[in-house]
């Protein structure tokens, strides 16, 4: 069985070393790793760990075993995140390649990762425009957090759906070129959204934006 982990740990040497050492005797073992942020204090680390019969609780206390090193998430996985994720996505934006708000969002949860994305227009009324195949079915969304100036993190609130919330998804959003146009991303709960993430969910709209626009995308009303 396949487990993704993030986990925040002191930014020096050997400690990410010690955290391999402690889970290997879960056991586990690290398939892959990405660094998602890191300060010179604290960093941020993403792994995906390989552990047969083991369940996420002992992964945890094994990772947290080592001071200073705290996990935010652990839940399984079907398969490896491909680390080129983002870079196709960029490219199939760049290259035209279908309608570029579907394809921004059909891709972002690969990309970023993220478990869904939604793109909304609220200029008249609440108007789905393009969402992911797992995307959760919106219901009753306010907005209090427009207007947007970039991507930004959404705080748990009243204004989510209630599905939304009994989830407690991790949310954040980026403008998608007006007021009133934007996407909504969901994660699972734990795994918050850093400024690195949120850097790059503004690239990746931006290019959206940019992208030849070969297909009229029209949007689709919530009902």
């Amino acid at each position: 069985m396949l487990y993704q982990m993030r986990l925040s740990l002191p930014d020096k040497p050997g400690t990410l070393g010690s955290v391999a050492t402690s889970i290997s005797h879960v056991p586990a073992g690290i398939v892959t790793l990405r660094v998602v942020e890191h300060d010179g204090d604290y960093a941020v680390d993403e792994l995906v760990v390989r552990a047969e019969g083991a369940s996420p609780e002992a992964l945890r206390d094994a990772a947290q075993a080592i001071p200073g090193v705290v996990v935010e998430c652990v839940r399984r996985v079907a398969s490896e995140p491909d680390p080129l994720a983002a870079l196709l996505l960029a490219d199939r934006l760049g290259r035209g390649i279908g309608p570029p708000t579907q394809s921004l969002v059909e891709g972002l949860p690969d990309a970023l990762p993220c478990a869904w994305a939604i793109a909304f227009d609220v200029q008249d009324e609440l108007t789905l425009v393009a969402a992911s195949p797992d995307a959760p079915v919106p219901g009753l969304l306010d907005t209090p957090w427009l207007p947007l100036d970039g991507a930004r993190r959404l705080h748990f609130g009243e204004w989510m759906p209630q599905r939304w919330r009994m989830s407690r998804f991790e949310l954040a959003a980026v403008p998608l070129g007006s007021p009133t146009t934007f996407i909504v991303v969901g994660r699972w709960p734990g795994m918050r959204f850093r400024p690195s993430e949120l850097r790059q969910l503004d690239i990746l709209a931006g290019m959206a934006l940019r992208a030849p626009r070969s297909t009229f995308e029209a949007p689709v009303a919530t009902g």
